[in-house]
């Protein structure tokens, strides 16, 4: 892995080939977010831990952005339809604490292949991405 040098003083990290490691570590996470979801289902709040964006370019193709972090929607009605409203990042003040996200801030960029993360979170997954390519972002 060719790690940002200490002089570079990263804010942000950028990585290549990490996809499928990245997918290994949400699984456990996943697991405790649809536990943490099902216990709070009474409140009508549900916890969304990724927001995907997808659009096109100029030239038609198709960019898909997964934004890591806490997303709170709430629960409505509108007749017989049910659907979420986005409520916003910060959590409801009557819920119990959620777990913790442990890819906060990192954007995964599918058309381009790249993950883009907070230095902090990078040096916490140092270990598990040792064999992608690291970049500085700044």
């Amino acid at each position: 892995m060719e790690e940002p040098t200490e002089r570079q003083k990263c804010e942000k990290i950028i990585l290549y080939g990490c996809m499928e490691i990245l997918r290994e570590f949400l699984d456990d996470y996943r697991t405790s977010i649809y536990a943490y979801n099902s216990m709070i289902k009474k409140s009508g709040y549900y916890l969304k831990p990724v927001h995907k964006v997808y659009y096109k370019d100029s030239r038609g193709t198709k960019i898909v952005y997964e934004y890591y972090g806490t997303y709170w929607w709430k629960k409505q009605k509108r007749g017989y339809k049910t659907f979420l409203r986005y409520y916003g990042k910060q959590k409801p003040e009557n819920l119990p604490e959620p777990p913790k996200n442990p890819l906060a801030g990192v954007v995964i960029n599918y058309t381009k292949g790249t993950i883009i993360l907070p230095k902090l979170v990078f040096d916490r997954l140092k270990a598990r991405v040792s064999k992608c390519k690291a970049q500085c972002l700044d």
